[in-house]
């Protein structure tokens, strides 16, 4: 098979922070930042300002005009990590417009960098990492960076594993990292940022509570890495309550766009837009409690949707069109972890609509020997619409694959196929 085994070792991280598996949702504090612009006023406003406060009495506001942002500035050229070491936590830094050469920042906690239009931070494939390190609650806003060194498994940004809470990323650009662009910890936002060819992924990490959210990715794995290992769009790992929202994740070179692998619990993959990926659209592995919904995910070459091993998935009110196959329900023994076995079980498959080419297909396939997938785990398809060039395209009927023997197992008794 092309699916790519792990490991099954257990995680550090879920067993000295366990929690039972729920459906309770996490929420993300999206915080907004309000610029006001002063208005101008003409003389004679101005002279009857003062002389309604030389009166006593209230009058408008004084005119002002404040910089678009405020803090510490650090021009090309200057340390951003002397200016962090000489500030304390929490500080504000605004890096100035132009290119910032061979820059490696750690943060303290709470620090903010924002960048003016044009300021980039070019690693001249000279620096390991733009931004990396275990403080919290770090806000990276506006800035390019581009052709950073971090290597396989790590990005040019970069929180630590066990600590670096809190880290948002937004309004960015990130290019030319050998490895990924963004590594993601706990809590972490990356927010309308566009992360292309980067060596390996765009995005990877292991995010309790994170959020991907209005990003494009796209045309990375440059480095032409093994689709069955990691690479491509994103590639997350061990999290619980993870969000994958409004997306445009396209062109990743041999390779699938959105991949959630290994003890995710509660994820919620939607409104994506999922197209022209070497490997696959999206896939869901050895995981459990997922939700992939309204997304559109077409011209992907292999699945358009994979869920692989993996509890309690829900996926539904999906277009998945022009791939090269449609939506993919793998059992296979695949050990098991902090929430127990891997199976393919309570897989809830309904109202997608499902395009399939000549050659396509679609269903379920248990790949373990047995035929438990089939008949006893609850795997259900209802309500899909099928648009389907072969007229035999179904796995799992356990006969020849026709829109009437996949009925007759039960699936799809409210479906149409076409």
């Amino acid at each position: 098979m092309w699916l790519a085994e792990a490991t099954t070792t257990k995680v550090s991280k879920h067993l000295l922070n366990h929690r039972p598996w729920s459906k309770a949702k996490s929420g993300v504090t999206d915080i907004l930042i309000v610029s006001m612009r002063a208005s101008s006023y003409s003389l004679i406003t101005v002279a009857l300002a003062l002389l309604l406060v030389a009166c006593g009495q209230p009058g408008p506001l004084a005119s002002s005009n404040p910089a678009v942002t405020a803090g510490i500035e650090v021009f090309p050229g200057e340390s951003i990590q002397a200016a962090v070491d000489a500030n304390p936590g929490s500080t504000t830094f605004v890096l100035k417009a132009g290119t910032h050469r061979r820059q490696r920042v750690v943060p303290k906690s709470g620090n903010t960098f924002l960048g003016e239009p044009g300021t980039v931070l070019d690693g001249e494939n000279a620096t390991s990492q733009a931004f990396v390190g275990t403080s919290d609650n770090i806000t990276i806003r506006n800035l390019t960076l581009t052709r950073y060194t971090p290597g396989v498994h790590h990005g040019a940004i970069e929180p630590g594993r066990q600590e670096g809470i809190g880290w948002l990323v937004e309004d960015c650009e990130i290019s030319y990292s050998n490895g990924a662009g963004i590594v993601l910890a706990d809590q972490g936002i990356v927010r309308r940022c566009h992360i292309h060819h980067n060596g390996q992924m765009g995005i990877t990490g292991w995010p309790d509570n994170g959020l991907v959210e209005d990003n494009e990715v796209s045309y990375n794995n440059t480095g032409g890495y093994d689709p069955n290992w990691e690479a491509g769009g994103m590639k997350l790992f061990y999290s619980d309550g993870l969000v994958i929202r409004n997306n445009h994740v396209h062109h990743n070179h041999g390779s699938i766009g959105i991949w959630l692998d290994f003890n995710l619990t509660n994820c919620l993959i939607e409104g994506n837009v999922v197209e022209d990926n070497g490997h696959g659209g999206i896939m869901y592995e050895i995981s459990y409690g997922g939700t992939i919904r309204n997304n559109t995910v077409r011209r992907n070459s292999g699945w358009g949707i994979v869920v692989s091993t993996s509890s309690d998935v829900e996926v539904h009110h999906n277009t998945v069109t022009d791939n090269d196959h449609g939506i993919l329900g793998i059992h296979n023994d695949r050990g098991s972890s902090d929430y127990g076995l891997f199976l393919l079980k309570d897989l809830w498959v309904h109202d997608n609509t499902v395009g399939l080419p000549q050659g396509g297909v679609t269903g379920l396939l248990d790949d373990s020997g047995g035929t438990l997938a089939y008949t006893s785990y609850n795997n259900r398809f209802d309500r899909n619409t099928y648009n389907s060039v072969p007229t035999h395209p179904f796995w799992g009927t356990q006969s020849d694959g026709s829109w009437s023997a996949w009925q007759a197992r039960g699936r799809d008794p409210n479906g149409t196929f076409n």
